[in-house]
């Protein structure tokens, strides 16, 4: 077998070529395959993040306020000038009056008019002036009138009203914390089966008071 021989420069220029083929090849395939994990990343992280997380987020996060939000704002008790309403119910001319310093129990007044087309009931008072707060109701027996203690819940018809006042139906508030002083507010908390619960303000008068205090002008 016969081997032609080359020249030396002839020789190393010829592995100098392959040798940059190979090395250029390496790079370009290098370059491919980090193309293809950029835009993999790009698409699928960008994509995924902005499609998932904002949609998620405005969706659920402000779907969710807005209705929760609006719903319990439509809930809510309005104060008027002597008058508290809640859903349907208009509660209005709320007083009491002043105890002197040994008295355990006081009496408050109100009237409560149902405006909506449910009927409601007035389950329980709670108030943080008195341990306990009750319905009760003055009656005559024979000449005597006697007061008893009235067993919840108070019927408040759709479209009718109920009136707690001196020598009827009143609310009693038992063992008293401390003495109502005339000329401040007792803050009492009622609780209806369909309305809810809401705050009203008594104000409390004179020891003789009647009715309820005039409103300031």
């Amino acid at each position: 077998m016969l081997f032609k021989l080359l020249p030396i420069s002839t020789f190393f220029a010829a592995i100098i070529m392959v040798s940059a083929m190979v090395a250029s090849g390496q790079t370009a395939n290098a370059e491919h395959k980090a193309g293809e994990s950029g835009h993999g990343t790009g698409h699928g992280t960008g994509h995924g993040t902005g499609h998932g997380t904002g949609h998620g987020t405005g969706h659920e996060t402000g779907h969710g306020t807005g209705h929760e939000t609006g719903h319990d704002a439509g809930h809510e008790a309005q104060q008027g000038e002597g008058v508290v309403q809640i859903g349907g119910l208009e509660i209005s001319g709320a007083w009491t009056r002043a105890t002197v310093k040994a008295a355990k129990v006081g009496a408050g007044y109100l009237t409560i008019r149902n405006q909506g087309t449910v009927a409601d009931q007035l389950l329980s008072v709670t108030s943080d002036v008195s341990e306990k707060t009750e319905f009760h109701s003055m009656e005559h027996v024979g000449n005597v009138m006697q007061m008893r203690h009235l067993e919840g819940p108070i019927d408040i018809p759709a479209g009718g009203e109920v009136i707690f006042q001196p020598g009827g139906q009143h609310l009693m508030f038992l063992d008293l914390k401390s003495p109502f002083v005339e000329g401040t507010i007792v803050n009492v908390r009622l609780n209806f089966a369909v309305a809810g619960q809401v705050e009203v303000p008594f104000k409390i008068g004179g020891l003789a008071a009647k009715g309820p205090l005039p409103h300031a002008h």
